[in-house]
Formats: C-alpha cells, structure tokens, sequence
C-alpha cells in the first residue's frame, strides 16, 4: 500500500489479528466502551414524548449519522430517551439480520441530540474517554471484526448478537495520539476512495442512459440516417420513418391471455416440482432459469389456457407495472400467475422480440405510468395495454434493428464489467487499507495530511 511499517512486532495471541506493534495492546470491546442494547420500538403512543428514531436501515446504508438524514418519528418513555439518545462519538451497530455477514456493520455518530434514539434492531456503542469514536468506528468497520461479528452471530434463518457477544469482541488499541492520527488518515483516504467509486457509478449510470436514449431512438426512428420522416400525432414520440405504420398493440398480436383469476391459482397450491409458475421474479429480470415455485401435472392440464410458450411475450401487470420479457427457446414448461398477461405476436407483421423490446422502452413506460395513473389501484389491465400504440417498421429493418441493440448490449456489458471491476478493487482496497491501519501494518506517527485532497496516485492505479 506504499505504507511504511512499525519497527517493533509482538504477537497479539489471536489468531486473527496476528502480530500487532510492541506497544499497542489488545481490548474487549466491554473494556473500553459501554455496550448499550436498544429495545425502542416504532411505535407511537400519546402518553410518550415525540423523538426521532434512528432505525436499522440508518446505520446499515450510512457510515455516518447526522441530522442530514431523514430519521422516522415516534415516542419514548423519559427513561428510554435518557438511555437510548445518541453523543457525538457513539458507534452504532447492527445486532440482528437475516445473514450473519451483515451483523455488526457500524456507523459514527457525528452530531448530539437527545431527541434521536437509537432504535430496535441496533446496539450502542460509547467509547470511553481514552478511545476515539472515529478509531472506534473503523475498528468495527475492519475485517478482523467483521470476522468476529459473524462467529458470534448466533441464528439458522435469522442471525442475532448477543450483548455478551458484543462484548467479546476484540480490537487493537494504540494511544490516543495514534488512533487520532490513524482516524485523519482514513478519513482523508476513505473520502478519496468514496469519490473515485461514487464518478465510476455515475460512468454506469451515464452508460445505461446512453443506450436507453438508443434504444429509443432506434425503435422510433430506425437506422437509416436519410430516411423521410412523417409525424406521430402519439404524445410518446413525434416523428417515425415515413414508410412505418403505427398500430395499436392488440392489432399486433393473434392471442391476449390475461393470468388466471386469483382464486383459482394461489400459492397454497403450488409443489416442490412439475410445471414452473412464471411471475414477476422472471419478467422484471427477463430471466426464466430462477424461482421454485411449481404446480403438478394434473393443475397445469387444467390450466392449458395459461401456458407458456416459447417466443411468447409476458408482460407485468402488478406493482412494478409494463415490464416485459419473451419465454426462451430453452424455458422449462410452464403457466403464467396472476400477476401477468401473454401475448403472443403476429409473426407475419412483427417479431416477438422486436415487440418485447418497445414495450420495455421509454416511451411505452411513459405510456403505462401515465395510464395507470388512472386505475383504482397500482395495476393496468389489457384493455390499457393493448391500446399501446407502436410504431412498426418492416420486418428487415426489424432485424436489422434488434442485431444492431445485441451488438451495442454486449458492447455496453463489457464496459459496465470494466468499470464494476474498478469499484471492486477499489472497494476491497479501502477494506484493506482501513485494517491494516487500525491493525497496526501502518506506522501513522509521522504521517500528515497533504495540502491537497485529489486522490493520490496509488488509489487512482488501483480503480
């Protein structure tokens, strides 16, 4: 890490952290903090004083808790809110999770209020005097206490820590003037890293909206750059090649099949094995290979009305609404639940996955968001759906269209692997360089803050 090392070596006597600097020592964390385990519920009662509630999914998406966040509103007994508000300084912790990698994450509390608690669910912990909140939350952030947060999780499908458990984990503890001084460094150092991480996700973000804004284009105005264009008169685009038709979706298809009706397919009926139900937990992924969910042979002859095909088009029509995905070749027999509809397209007039593809594309999402607006509930039916109106060019330009978005997909997926390979290691080198300095590979007495903040060379190489 281009870090020099202490001179003087001793072993810890824990395997996991191994050998720390000669005059570091090694802690309980109930030695040098106060472990406080919160039992502060979300609910309201009138007889309580109004507080804000910092709740599990605070700490777990943020390393620091402020008043920039947006904490819910409940009530606390006057004994609950003497135990249980927040010091700038404390570290709060996950207790429970239904995966034992995910107890223990921690955040720094960086501002005081005593009308914020600490919510169920979370552990407080307060350093003493002699320990560094910031130390203290770098410590529980490193690998050696990840590794022992997940040891002491106890649980089958749901993991819990103990306060006993929480008080048994181990840290290294320099002076104070060193965990000061180790805090500054990864402050400066985490912040850099977080910048270069946060601009490679806005690269994804500005890669996908690129071939969002192609993918529209080319459905709505094709690939020939001197076509004769001709006006819409649809609010979804303006203008199509002159030589298009535009044709409402139910035009465009030889059978509508709407999912079964609730009653007559609901999960008490479905098996371990036979025929796979098909639902949203395929379509929104476009992916047929995941999900357990199954009826027998004698419930899927029953349902012949709702089986699925290959090149049929499933469309969602349920909480995330519009979204479409077309049965593969290689797709287990299956039916459709009643979260769905099927179409199947007139082959003669457009290709399955040419239809698939713009009915995925922004214009007909805007189109369903606006029409489901309408509904009594946060669905859209078939009648709405098929009123889609869809601008269709020859089936040879079709093609020509759907070649063109496999090559510029597979293009977009290789740069989107690239620049989620940088965040990886550069993740993994903020993880790393966080335990070694709060492990001692990194002798930090002589270390000052640069002038500048730009990430240094070595952060740069490794993203």
């Amino acid at each position: 890490m281009g870090y020099k090392a202490y001179p003087e070596y001793k072993e810890s006597g824990l395997v996991f952290l191994g050998k720390i600097p000669s005059h570091w020592k090694t802690h309980r964390l109930s030695d040098i903090a106060e472990i406080i385990t919160s039992n502060v519920d979300k609910k309201s009662l009138d007889s309580q004083e109004t507080v804000r509630l910092c709740n599990y999914v605070d700490v777990y998406k943020n390393e620091k808790i402020d008043s920039s966040l947006n904490f819910m509103t409940a009530t606390a007994s006057d004994i609950e809110i003497k135990r249980f508000h927040l010091l700038s300084g404390d570290v709060i912790i996950t207790k429970d999770s239904e995966s034992p990698y995910d107890i223990g994450v921690p955040a720094l509390v960086t501002e005081s209020a005593e009308d914020l608690l600490c919510g169920y669910h979370l552990s407080i912990v307060r350093p003493q005097k002699s320990t560094s909140g910031s130390f203290l939350f770098y410590s529980l952030h490193a690998l050696t206490a990840a590794y022992q947060f997940s040891i002491a999780a106890n649980g089958v499908t749901r993991f819990g820590l103990t306060t006993q458990g929480t008080k048994n984990i181990y840290i290294c503890v320099p002076t104070l003037m060193e965990q000061e001084r180790i805090s500054a460094l990864l402050n400066l150092k985490t912040t850099q890293i977080d910048r270069l991480i946060n601009k490679k996700k806005e690269l994804i973000e500005k890669l996908l909206e690129q071939r969002t804004a192609n993918i529209t284009y080319a459905l709505t105005k094709g690939r020939a750059s001197n076509v004769v264009m001709k006006e819409s008169h649809i609010q979804w685009f303006d203008s199509l090649p002159s030589h298009w038709q535009i044709i409402r979706l139910k035009d465009l298809v030889i059978d509508a099949i709407a999912g079964p009706y609730g009653s007559s397919l609901t999960k008490s009926m479905y098996t371990n094995s036979g025929y796979r139900v098909y639902g949203q937990q395929q379509v929104i992924p476009e992916n047929f290979t995941i999900g357990d969910y199954y009826v027998s042979d004698e419930k899927y002859e029953e349902m012949q009305r709702y089986r699925t095909l290959p090149g049929d088009i499933l469309i969602s029509v349920m909480g995330t609404i519009g979204r479409a995905a077309l049965v593969t070749d290689d797709a287990e027999p299956g039916i459709i639940n009643p979260r769905l509809v099927l179409y199947r397209a007139n082959k003669s007039i457009i290709r399955p996955a040419y239809l698939k593809s713009f009915i995925n594309s922004l214009p007909s999402q805007n189109y369903f968001s606006l029409v489901a607006q309408g509904t009594t509930m946060e669905g859209i039916n078939m009648a709405l759906i098929g009123e889609l109106a869809v601008p269709v060019p020859p089936l040879h330009e079709q093609d020509e269209i759907l070649i063109a978005q496999q090559s510029q997909k597979a293009r977009l997926e290789k740069q989107i692997q690239t620049v989620a390979c940088a965040i990886a290691r550069l993740q993994e080198y903020r993880s790393a360089l966080i335990t070694a300095a709060v492990t001692g590979q990194i002798d930090v007495r002589d270390w000052q803050a640069p002038e500048h903040t730009e990430p240094s060379s070595q952060d740069k190489d490794v993203a």
